[in-house]
């Protein structure tokens, strides 16, 4: 077997933002490749590589935290190559509070989405105080419904979280002097402000959540799941105990569908790779990787309702976006 020439394909990029698409690429070729066992194989060998890279690793950033190594680990950790590969493989420890903002990052577009806004005041000791204002009165989207959104994304992503204390809005001081407004399509123009925890970002303007009918719920029951077009979107619906869930129906970085994968109640399987996403979540579970990409999802009457225009971002953290037909 010979060299790739210099400037094909298959030589790997100098630059590290380069050489990351590079890799997936050639993953997602291999992702479509029309042989499974080479998938299989393929795949085993990338979990197989990650596994003695994250041991290495691991035990590399214990040994820089030990004592007469800080300064070390200081410049270890601030290099930007190496610390790229530290936030890689979950090896840079976080405040209490950064923890909360990742768990929380997936489910601002769907608050938002609702008509809600939501703002982190503080977290102590596994306690997370935010302010939740506004919400759709015509939908799931209800105070109720948004406040177990964001307990449940805490619940999963946020370690050592103990309680949600929500605050209502502040009062305000003065009474607001009405805008002039432009009515566009039948709807006030303008911008929603969208709660930022990334510094100096700047919020997208809001976008209404348009529903569909998806699926009826009697032919959901609970622990199954369910491939459907909505909109010319590919969803995957899944029923984890009786809560609701919508998904794009395709593995990461891949055209392939998940629909035809196992589901134990907890764990979707994809049939392709055999990789595993929480079902409550979309987290990858075995090791860090891009997560599922959901959609907001209602029930109306027996309807299961999908927005796909509003879909949430493809995470490496942890998100709990649902409908519960539970009393």
């Amino acid at each position: 077997m010979t060299d790739a020439p210099p400037g094909s394909a298959l030589t790997p990029p100098d630059d590290l933002a380069d050489l990351g698409e590079w890799v997936d690429g050639l993953i997602q070729d291999f992702a479509q490749h029309p042989d499974a066992g080479v998938r299989e194989r393929v795949f085993a060998l990338l979990d197989g590589v990650d596994a003695l890279h994250r041991a290495a690793l691991g035990r590399l950033a214990a040994l820089l935290q030990t004592p007469g190594a800080e300064a070390v680990w200081a410049r270890a950790r601030n290099d930007r190559v190496v610390r790229t590969v530290l936030l890689l493989y979950d090896l840079l420890p976080q405040s209490e509070r950064e923890g909360a903002e990742g768990a929380l990052a997936a489910v601002f577009p769907y608050i938002e989405s609702h008509g809600g806004k939501l703002e982190l005041l503080a977290v102590a000791e596994g306690v997370v105080t935010v302010r939740l204002s506004g919400s759709c009165q015509d939908c799931s989207g209800s105070t109720v419904t948004l406040e177990r959104v964001v307990e449940g994304a805490l619940r999963d992503g946020l370690a050592g979280f103990r309680e949600l204390r929500v605050e209502g809005p502040p009062a305000p001081l003065r009474p607001p002097v009405p805008a002039p407004a432009k009515l566009e399509a039948g709807h006030l123009g303008g911008k929603r402000a969208l709660p930022v925890l990334a510094a100096q970002a700047k919020p997208p303007a809001a976008r209404a959540p348009q529903w569909h009918d998806a699926a009826a719920l009697d032919d959901l029951p609970p622990g199954t799941l369910s491939g459907v077009r909505v909109a010319g979107e590919a969803v995957l619906l899944c029923n984890a105990g009786g809560d609701i869930f919508a998904y794009r129906d395709a593995c990461p970085d891949t055209p392939l569908a998940l629909a035809l994968g196992q589901f134990d109640g907890e764990a979707i399987v994809c049939p392709w790779h055999g990789c595993r996403f929480a079902a409550r979540t979309g987290r990858r579970l075995g090791h860090r990787g891009t997560g599922l990409a959901s959609f907001p999802v209602a029930l109306e009457g027996r309807v299961i309702r999908v927005a796909v225009n509003v879909p949430g971002p493809a995470c490496n953290d942890r998100r709990r976006i649902a409908v519960s037909n539970r009393s």
